[in-house]
């Protein structure tokens, strides 16, 4: 079972309005890979697609993205040529792709034999045009559509000032939506052709050819790093009106113009603007690709906004491509449709895990629900919405120091060491201990390094690009260096290298610590067998009792004593996070525990043979046990509590949250043994007043003892 303390926090906002809530993604729990459909070579796919009303920006113009859960590629060859009504703008069309909403064609166009992109949109099995498109579905992608194609024609209203940056993105030429109210003109936009491949798919044919030498991979990888920095440097740094931030870079949304060797950025749907008329919205971004100061914990948090500088975003983003490219491809991340991800930054896939086991203790909800309540009462929506800030802020927190931990490790290193420290950075997938994480990852293989790494990490450390790099990689976003500085670095106009990288060895840390929600779970099972234990002492000690005449404090006192050792041990789970307490009443509890437990003999040692006194004993130690018992029993938390206004219903996506959290309540619920050990310590004490007002002194001459007899 799989469990995070956040998911408490998340439950908790069951009754807050869609804007608030997280969009029920199924492929969330896969770190949000947003399905991307670029201008692909054929029809590969042919997968139901579904969509999601709740994104903000719909489907991508450049490369037909179809962001949402589960959209993906969908064979459709009914629409294999251009509209007859477009037929007059261009030539020599092609189907060059197809996706749930439209399909990209590469054509010619005729007024000056420019080769473009086209893509057209489509209803269902007709083209979109506005005299059938009038669902809100349809006028949502159409609106976004064309919004989108206006944000790109404004970043490229700099061009004849940069105009070799600007090649590096996508340019939308003409806007075949705004002011065409003609019933049957198909809606339609025509953009620059930026290539057939993304940089991930394109990145695993290289893989792939085997590539004679090692440098040629380093050069391919210098050639997409420095494309990928000068369109950066064209829209963070524009000399135009705005700066821009893409929000969403990633290898898949970079794409490989096979006709001029160059890479361009694609994908406009998430970009923001700073400057005149610019507004701050939440983008849904692809998680992994996300710098430390934004939540990584998706579910949770599906959109996000930059912070300044409004290079940072992006260039984090950035480098954690280049960070990808540099893994084995060939034995990378295999999505659940089967689509095979060559350039995946291991790094933040990893961190996201910790992140989620370090969060999944009660402990941490504890802390997140009293931050909620400094933000808005309980059971109002600032409460609410205070639980998924304070869950976020954690998070983020806890991504922030584990990241940082791992650049550290490679700036106080030198020499192989360091080459040793980057390959555990880029190439470690596994650990020895699992995740305990809400929502499962895809599986990743055995670590491998590829043969080229060492040639690359060896001319990084050559010419300082890896200095460079770490700055990118910052957690602090005003430490990251401009894409104009970046270009800056001797590696881009560095020769090829003429030998080949020597390896070293290196050791993977164990990514993921001990899960405290594991053992919450494990300690949870022992809790509930001995809850079960204890009906079954009383029921057959109550037997005796009555059948046998066996003084009820004879059997109590040994369970109570049993109970109450047990009671710290299991109710650290569910105290303040200072070990203080726990550890206080460890110390007090277990002696008196093991007093219950021989509780006769101690009496006798202790009272000297009198009755009276061995009676003031026994009733010392109960006492001092059922107050020490009620105390450790008030000082934990209450995860039912918590989990009261659940609905046993709720699901978040394909997560049944409110069943897990019942269910984990419940186990945690049992680790609270303090209430049964007051039970036995009562029944104890109660039976060892009623049976010491019969108890009689017997002296003999040889000393004295004492007899305790039953009343007839």
């Amino acid at each position: 079972m799989m469990f995070t303390a956040a998911v408490v926090l998340i439950s908790f906002v069951s009754c807050i309005s869609e804007q608030i809530r997280p969009p029920e993604h199924q492929s969330l729990q896969h770190l949000t890979f947003l399905e991307v459909l670029h201008v692909e070579q054929g029809l590969e796919r042919g997968v139901e697609a579904k969509t999601d009303t709740t994104l903000r920006r719909m489907p991508s113009l450049a490369n037909l993205v179809v962001q949402g859960p589960g959209m993906v590629l969908q064979a459709l060859t009914s629409f294999a040529a251009l509209p007859d009504a477009l037929e007059d703008k261009y030539k020599d069309d092609s189907a060059l792709g197809s996706g749930t909403f439209g399909v990209t064609f590469l054509a010619t166009r005729k007024a000056d034999n420019q080769k473009v992109a086209v893509k057209v949109f489509k209803v269902g099995k007709d083209w979109a045009t506005p005299g059938n498109c009038r669902s809100a579905e349809c006028r949502a992608l159409i609106g976004s559509s064309a919004s989108e194609c206006l944000d790109t024609q404004r970043i490229h209203s700099a061009d004849t000032l940069d105009s070799e940056a600007s090649e590096h993105v996508v340019n939308c030429f003409y806007d075949g939506i705004t002011g065409h109210t003609a019933a049957s003109q198909p809606y339609y936009i025509e953009m620059s052709f930026a290539g057939r491949d993304d940089v991930d798919k394109w990145w695993g044919k290289k893989l792939k050819e085997h590539l004679v030498a090692d440098a040629d991979y380093v050069q391919h990888l210098k050639s997409v790093a420095k494309g990928v920095y000068l369109g950066l440097k064209f829209m963070a740094e524009s000399k135009g009106t705005n700066k821009w931030v893409h929000m969403d870079l990633k290898p898949q949304n970079m794409v490989i113009n096979e006709d001029t060797g160059q890479t361009v950025i694609v994908d406009m749907g998430t970009v923001v603007c700073q400057g005149p008329g610019c507004t701050s919205t939440p983008r849904g971004t692809t998680a992994i690709f996300r710098p430390p100061e934004v939540p990584h914990l998706s579910l949770f948090h599906p959109g996000v906004e930059w912070q300044s500088p409004v290079w940072s975003f992006d260039v984090h983003s950035a480098a954690l491509s280049i960070l990808g490219m540099a893994t084995d491809g060939n034995s990378g991340l295999v999505m659940p449709d089967g689509t095979a991800l060559h350039a995946v930054p291991v790094l933040p896939y990893m961190l996201t895990n910790e992140v989620q086991t370090r969060m999944a203790n009660w402990r941490m909800v504890k802390e997140v629900v009293d931050c909620g309540r400094e933000i808005g009462m309980p059971g109002t929506t600032q409460f609410l919405n205070g639980l998924l800030k304070c869950t976020n802020d954690n998070s983020v927190v806890l991504y922030k120091m584990l990241f940082d931990q791992r650049l550290q490790a490679i700036r106080k290193a030198t020499g192989d060491k360091r080459k040793a420290a980057w390959a555990s950075l880029v190439h470690c997938r596994t650990s020895k201990r699992f995740a305990t994480a809400l929502y499962p990852l895809p599986d990743l293989q055995a670590t491998k390094v590829p043969k080229f790494f060492w040639t690359l990490i060896d001319d990084w450390m050559k010419t300082g690009f890896d200095e460079v790099l770490l700055k990118a990689l910052s957690t602090t976003p005003d430490e990251r260096p401009k894409p104009s500085e970046i270009l800056e670095a001797q590696w881009f106009n560095a020769d090829k290298p003429k030998v080949s990288g020597t390896s070293v060895e290196f050791t993977c840390p164990d990514y993921f610590t001990d899960s405290q929600a594991y053992y919450q779970i494990c300690a949870g099972f022992v809790s509930a067998i001995l809850l079960m234990l204890t009906a079954c002492v009383c029921c057959c000690g109550t037997c005796s009792t009555c059948c046998c005449q066996i003084p009820a404090w004879k059997w109590a006192s040994v369970w109570a004593g049993i109970l109450v050792v047990a009671t710290p041990f299991f109710a650290f789970f569910l105290m303040n996070p200072s070990i203080v307490i726990p550890c206080v009443f460890l110390l007090l509890m277990v002696p008196l525990g093991l007093a219950m437990i021989c509780l006769q003999p101690v009496a006798e040692r202790a009272g000297k043979g009198s009755a009276e006194k061995q009676k003031k004993v026994k009733l010392g130690i109960i006492g001092l046990s059922a107050v020490l018992a009620l105390g450790c029993s008030l000082c934990v938390f209450s995860p039912t509590a918590a989990v009261a206004l659940i609905p046993p219903d709720l699901t978040f996506g394909p997560i049944p949250v409110g069943g897990r959290m019942y269910l984990w309540a419940g186990l945690a619920a049992s680790l609270n043994l303090g209430r049964p050990a007051v039970l036995y310590t009562v029944i104890s004490g109660v039976s060892v007043m009623i049976r010491g007002s019969d108890a009689r002194d017997v002296s003999t001459e040889t000393g004295s003892t004492v007899e305790l007899q039953a009343r007839v």
